[in-house]
């Protein structure tokens, strides 16, 4: 009796070791994904920036860039 009350204590202990395993590469790829999620919305609205900069800005960027050309 005493040995199978050890076999499930340790199994019972490597369950409990790979469910928290399991819920830290769950949580890391979540920070991931949002991680990713928000440098592709800022790439997004810089790529907007500059575009407005470029081609639509205030006058004299437009003047100041041509004269430099």
């Amino acid at each position: 009796m005493s040995n199978k009350g050890s076999t499930l204590i340790e199994a019972l202990f490597a369950f409990m070791i790979f469910c928290s395993v399991l819920v830290g590469l769950i949580s890391l790829q979540a920070t991931l994904n949002r991680s990713y999620t928000k440098i592709q919305h800022d790439q997004a609205s810089l790529n907007e920036v500059e575009t407005v900069r470029e081609y639509g800005g205030d006058l004299p960027y437009i003047i100041e860039k041509v004269l430099r050309s």
